[in-house]
């Protein structure tokens, strides 16, 4: 696996509304403030799927329950050749910036069941849902995570990745959820005819790999007014988490856990996470995860327009 990213690769997020249309554009710093001063709402999400086993050491499991440190990790990033092969957004962050802040029109947390698609949640059901809400004022809309891991998944439940998930709300949308319902039951089913057809209305333009391991760029793209989907690894402590704030991992058994951060504290220095495990996970289905832990454990993270 390859952890360093091309300069040949790297634009700014003034040129992303652009990249569709093959042209270069700029947004500047006033204008990045004041779509950062009309956001001020609240939400956090992911969803929870074991981390299949590999050679390279993605997964971890200790013989014994243990509170892990953050000495016991070091910040680095997991991108695949393919994901490589993604531009990487950097962000201009505004003179000012507030001490707490929180993304608008955040869907409220969804709870996935025992399907392992956790990237549709955060990617469609937050993320592109997001998009539309707020770029295409369609304040109603709701993308179907149902659409985006039953199109992937090849009739198993299983893990799907980010960048096939995000490519799937470009090429193909994602359809309103009253046209395709989520059953927590139901992962072979696939997208009727009138259901593909609102899937079109509803594309995403593009999508962007960023600096997660920086987390003045993951508050920059937050204060852009972009949801930001990450990768992390997380052990089995975190499934039943109950508190406001995570205070990191303790267990044997690790995972891979795809979430949308929609917020931050800069007074408690916390990202503001979304899960996809019901409204009784956490509180109100949202937890905040420090910055020092956010940037060890993301293996990768991503931004849409």
């Amino acid at each position: 696996m390859l952890y360093d990213r091309p300069q040949t690769n790297v634009m700014k997020s003034s040129d992303a509304p652009c990249v569709a249309a093959g042209r270069r554009c700029f947004l500047t710093l006033a204008s990045a403030w004041l779509l950062a001063s009309q956001i001020c709402a609240c939400g956090y999400t992911a969803g929870m799927e074991p981390a299949p086993e590999t050679s390279d050491g993605d997964v971890a499991s200790t013989p014994e329950v243990r509170a892990w440190s953050l000495s016991d990790f070091t910040p680095e990033a997991r991108w695949s050749e393919r994901e490589l092969q993604t531009p990487l957004l950097l962000a201009s962050p505004p003179e000012r910036t507030p001490p707490i802040f929180l993304l608008p029109q955040i869907p409220e947390a969804g709870d996935q069941g025992r399907q392992a698609n956790g990237a549709a949640w955060s990617a469609g059901y937050v993320a592109a849902t997001y998009y539309q809400r707020t770029r295409k004022n369609r304040t109603e809309y709701v993308c179907s995570p149902a659409y985006v891991y039953n199109r992937l998944n090849q009739g198993e439940n299983r893990g799907i990745e980010l960048i096939d998930a995000l490519q799937l709300l470009q090429l193909t949308g994602c359809p309103d959820l009253k046209f395709m319902p989520y059953d927590p039951g139901d992962f072979v089913r696939q997208p009727t005819m009138e259901a593909l057809q609102d899937a079109a209305r509803h594309r995403i333009a593009g999508f962007a790999r960023i600096d997660f391991l920086d987390a003045e760029q993951v508050k920059a793209h937050l204060l852009q007014g972009s949801v930001v989907i990450a990768t992390l690894r997380v052990t089995s402590g975190f499934m039943t988490a109950r508190d406001a704030v995570w205070s990191g991992p303790v267990g044997q058994d690790w995972y891979l856990q795809s979430v949308a951060v929609v917020g931050y504290d800069e007074e408690q220095r916390y990202f503001l996470v979304q899960n996809s495990m019901g409204p009784a996970w956490a509180r109100f289905g949202r937890i905040g995860v420090p910055y020092d832990w956010f940037v060890r454990l993301a293996e990768r993270a991503y931004v849409v327009w």
